[in-house]
């Protein structure tokens, strides 16, 4: 992963529709109305993710971009409690938990470009991140600037009669096994579409233009980005490179674990 993580924002597509058309006049002189903005966003081809990560303990960056990206599996005892007999009789007892199996996804953008319009734009995790089909108790999706994340629950109960001999004591453990993985990802956008807009001396407002161009007209010389003209056959269009971290934390299922001891 790259040392320097910038973040190239560009908040307002409107401002830069305003400033390709202005060129080199005074915006302060001039006014743009943007009469028609056809611009579409779409997204080229699935994201492709590449592993940084392999084990729990250590980070190991993978360049391959084609390289599998599989979780990396571990289990947790979050909660345990002893039943003991002091009796000379065989007890049982009734253990029962339910609780919420969680997954998040999170994808933070490192560098590239985002925009107020984000029609077309969609993010899907890895193969080996999606679960099968489940009856979701609970989902969120929250999407900021430059991350998007992606929380769901399901609930998931636990049920067993423990039984437990004279001078012993069983041990009951809930286990949870959890699935990690952490990945670089790029995804690449197109740009395309045209605009029309009005330009108007503020001075006198009888002074106006019309201009017209397209996404590889808006887009051609700035930064990121990449211009394909048109032609006969084929309308131009721009695009756009976005890279960044891909995190998900899976909740896999849930189990119990006995232990008997003497007393």
């Amino acid at each position: 992963m790259a040392d320097n993580i910038f973040v190239d924002i560009i908040e307002n597509i409107e401002e830069i529709i305003s400033e390709w058309a202005l060129e080199k006049r005074d915006s302060d002189k001039y006014t743009v109305n943007i009469v028609k903005n056809g611009l579409k966003f779409s997204q080229v081809d699935d994201i492709v993710y590449t592993p940084i990560q392999k084990t729990r303990t250590e980070t190991n960056t993978n360049s391959d971009a084609n390289a599998e990206v599989s979780p990396n599996r571990h289990c947790n005892a979050i909660h345990s409690t002893t039943f003991s007999n002091n009796t000379e009789c065989a007890q049982s007892h009734h253990f029962k938990t339910d609780r919420c199996l969680k997954t998040s996804y999170s994808w933070s953008m490192t560098s590239g470009k985002t925009f107020n319009s984000r029609a077309g734009i969609t993010f899907k995790p890895p193969h080996s991140c999606v679960e099968a089909t489940v009856e979701l108790s609970k989902q969120t999706s929250q999407a900021e600037t430059n991350s998007h994340v992606f929380e769901k629950s399901r609930s998931n109960a636990l049920e067993s009669t423990i039984q437990v001999n004279p001078g012993k004591k069983v041990t009951v453990a809930m286990v949870i096994e959890e699935e990690d993985v952490i990945a670089e990802y790029k995804v690449k956008y197109k740009i395309e579409g045209g605009v029309k807009v009005l330009i108007t001396s503020n001075k006198d407002r009888k002074d106006t233009s019309t201009k017209v161009g397209h996404a590889q007209n808006i887009f051609e010389g700035m930064k990121g980005f990449r211009v394909v003209e048109a032609t006969e056959n084929r309308a131009g269009y721009a695009t756009f490179e976005n890279r960044g971290v891909f995190v998900c934390k899976r909740e896999v299922s849930q189990s119990l674990d006995f232990k008997q001891e003497d007393i």
